[in-house]
Protein backbone atom coordinates (compact mmCIF):
# COMPACT_ATOMS: atom_id res chain seq x y z
CA UNK A 1 0.00 0.00 0.00
CA UNK A 2 1.09 3.52 -0.45
CA UNK A 3 0.83 4.03 3.18
CA UNK A 4 3.68 1.05 3.50
CA UNK A 5 6.03 2.68 0.89
CA UNK A 6 5.73 5.94 2.61
CA UNK A 7 6.43 4.17 6.21
CA UNK A 8 9.62 3.00 4.49
CA UNK A 9 11.02 5.79 2.16
CA UNK A 10 10.14 8.73 4.12
CA UNK A 11 13.84 10.22 5.26
CA UNK A 12 15.57 7.80 2.89
CA UNK A 13 17.42 8.28 -0.31
CA UNK A 14 14.83 9.65 -2.55
CA UNK A 15 14.31 13.18 -2.98
CA UNK A 16 10.44 13.00 -3.43
CA UNK A 17 8.38 9.97 -2.09
CA UNK A 18 5.35 10.01 -4.09
CA UNK A 19 4.67 11.03 -8.00
CA UNK A 20 1.30 11.50 -8.96
CA UNK A 21 0.40 12.67 -13.25
CA UNK A 22 -2.36 14.30 -13.63
CA UNK A 23 -3.56 13.52 -17.24
CA UNK A 24 -7.46 13.07 -16.65
CA UNK A 25 -8.35 17.14 -15.40
CA UNK A 26 -8.02 18.44 -18.80
CA UNK A 27 -11.12 17.12 -20.16
CA UNK A 28 -12.62 18.20 -16.19
CA UNK A 29 -14.32 21.04 -15.78
CA UNK A 30 -13.42 22.46 -12.45
CA UNK A 31 -16.49 21.16 -10.57
CA UNK A 32 -15.94 17.91 -12.45
CA UNK A 33 -12.51 17.97 -10.97
CA UNK A 34 -13.23 19.25 -7.50
CA UNK A 35 -15.95 16.67 -6.40
CA UNK A 36 -14.19 13.54 -9.15
CA UNK A 37 -10.67 14.09 -8.76
CA UNK A 38 -9.49 16.58 -6.02
CA UNK A 39 -11.08 13.89 -3.13
CA UNK A 40 -8.78 11.00 -4.44
CA UNK A 41 -5.38 13.58 -4.85
CA UNK A 42 -5.97 15.51 -1.81
CA UNK A 43 -6.42 11.72 0.55
CA UNK A 44 -2.36 10.71 -0.93
CA UNK A 45 -1.44 14.21 0.15
CA UNK A 46 -2.90 14.20 2.93
CA UNK A 47 -0.99 10.52 3.89
CA UNK A 48 2.07 12.47 2.42
CA UNK A 49 1.58 14.81 4.84
CA UNK A 50 1.32 12.59 7.86
CA UNK A 51 4.61 10.56 7.44
CA UNK A 52 6.52 14.33 6.66
CA UNK A 53 6.91 12.97 3.11
CA UNK A 54 7.49 14.75 -0.38
CA UNK A 55 5.28 14.33 -3.40
CA UNK A 56 5.79 15.54 -7.32
CA UNK A 57 2.20 16.78 -9.22
CA UNK A 58 2.88 16.43 -12.89
CA UNK A 59 0.37 18.31 -14.40
CA UNK A 60 -0.52 17.89 -18.48
CA UNK A 61 -1.87 20.54 -20.63
CA UNK A 62 -2.58 23.64 -19.03
CA UNK A 63 -3.85 23.95 -15.49
CA UNK A 64 -4.34 27.47 -14.62
CA UNK A 65 -7.70 27.22 -13.48
CA UNK A 66 -7.01 24.47 -11.08
CA UNK A 67 -3.81 26.84 -9.09
CA UNK A 68 -6.44 27.54 -6.45
CA UNK A 69 -6.16 23.62 -5.15
CA UNK A 70 -2.76 23.14 -4.40
CA UNK A 71 -2.13 27.07 -2.49
CA UNK A 72 -2.19 25.40 0.73
CA UNK A 73 -0.12 22.44 0.47
CA UNK A 74 2.19 23.01 3.19
CA UNK A 75 5.89 24.54 2.19
CA UNK A 76 9.12 22.00 1.52
CA UNK A 77 6.11 18.81 1.01
CA UNK A 78 5.07 19.23 -2.43
CA UNK A 79 6.52 19.94 -6.25
CA UNK A 80 4.34 21.05 -8.77
CA UNK A 81 5.68 19.96 -12.80
CA UNK A 82 3.55 22.45 -14.85
CA UNK A 83 3.41 21.33 -18.75
CA UNK A 84 2.10 24.31 -20.33
CA UNK A 85 0.87 26.88 -17.18
CA UNK A 86 2.59 30.25 -17.55
CA UNK A 87 5.62 29.34 -14.65
CA UNK A 88 6.28 33.00 -14.17
CA UNK A 89 2.39 33.53 -13.04
CA UNK A 90 2.21 30.24 -11.32
CA UNK A 91 5.09 31.90 -9.34
CA UNK A 92 3.03 34.67 -8.13
CA UNK A 93 0.40 32.32 -6.98
CA UNK A 94 1.84 29.36 -5.91
CA UNK A 95 5.37 30.11 -5.17
CA UNK A 96 4.98 30.25 -1.56
CA UNK A 97 4.70 26.91 -0.74
CA UNK A 98 5.37 24.74 -3.73
CA UNK A 99 8.30 24.23 -5.35
CA UNK A 100 7.74 24.29 -9.09
CA UNK A 101 8.99 22.46 -11.77
CA UNK A 102 9.74 23.34 -15.43
CA UNK A 103 8.99 26.24 -16.93
CA UNK A 104 11.51 26.29 -19.97
CA UNK A 105 9.87 25.82 -23.52
CA UNK A 106 11.33 22.87 -25.65
CA UNK A 107 10.41 24.89 -28.70
CA UNK A 108 12.60 27.73 -27.89
CA UNK A 109 15.60 24.97 -28.02
CA UNK A 110 13.77 23.55 -31.33
CA UNK A 111 13.63 27.34 -32.98
CA UNK A 112 15.28 29.89 -31.07
CA UNK A 113 19.27 31.53 -31.38
CA UNK A 114 21.33 30.20 -28.65
CA UNK A 115 21.34 34.19 -27.37
CA UNK A 116 17.64 33.93 -27.25
CA UNK A 117 17.70 30.83 -25.64
CA UNK A 118 20.14 31.79 -22.83
CA UNK A 119 18.12 34.57 -22.11
CA UNK A 120 15.26 33.23 -21.37
CA UNK A 121 17.08 30.77 -18.90
CA UNK A 122 18.34 34.03 -17.36
CA UNK A 123 15.16 35.37 -16.57
CA UNK A 124 14.10 32.08 -15.60
CA UNK A 125 16.94 32.22 -12.89
CA UNK A 126 15.69 35.62 -12.00
CA UNK A 127 12.19 35.18 -11.74
CA UNK A 128 11.90 31.85 -10.71
CA UNK A 129 14.53 30.59 -8.85
CA UNK A 130 14.41 31.12 -5.25
CA UNK A 131 14.56 30.29 -1.43
CA UNK A 132 10.69 28.47 -2.46
CA UNK A 133 12.72 26.40 -4.71
CA UNK A 134 12.62 25.46 -8.56
CA UNK A 135 13.71 22.74 -10.23
CA UNK A 136 14.91 23.46 -13.67
CA UNK A 137 13.48 20.85 -16.71
CA UNK A 138 11.90 21.28 -19.96
CA UNK A 139 7.90 21.62 -20.63
CA UNK A 140 7.94 18.63 -22.33
CA UNK A 141 10.49 15.74 -23.29
CA UNK A 142 13.01 15.95 -25.44
CA UNK A 143 12.11 12.61 -27.50
CA UNK A 144 13.35 13.08 -31.37
CA UNK A 145 16.51 14.88 -32.81
CA UNK A 146 14.57 18.17 -34.02
CA UNK A 147 13.30 18.87 -30.15
CA UNK A 148 16.14 21.15 -29.41
CA UNK A 149 19.07 21.93 -32.19
CA UNK A 150 22.39 20.59 -30.36
CA UNK A 151 23.92 24.27 -29.78
CA UNK A 152 20.72 25.27 -27.84
CA UNK A 153 20.63 22.76 -25.54
CA UNK A 154 24.04 22.59 -25.24
CA UNK A 155 24.47 26.51 -24.21
CA UNK A 156 21.41 25.95 -21.73
CA UNK A 157 22.62 23.25 -20.26
CA UNK A 158 25.88 24.51 -19.49
CA UNK A 159 24.62 27.86 -17.97
CA UNK A 160 22.38 25.95 -15.71
CA UNK A 161 25.23 23.81 -14.63
CA UNK A 162 26.80 27.47 -14.28
CA UNK A 163 24.34 28.96 -12.25
CA UNK A 164 23.78 26.24 -9.99
CA UNK A 165 20.43 25.20 -10.84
Amino acid sequence: SLEQQLQQSVGGEHVFDVFIAFLAQTAMSTTMFRDMYWPMVQAVIDLVLRYDGTIVLFMEGDNTRLWDFFKDIPRGHAALWLEQDDMFAAKQVLGGNLTLVGGYPVDLLANGSVQQCLDYAQRCVDELADDCGWIFTFDKGLSFKRDAKPENLAAVMQFMHEASI
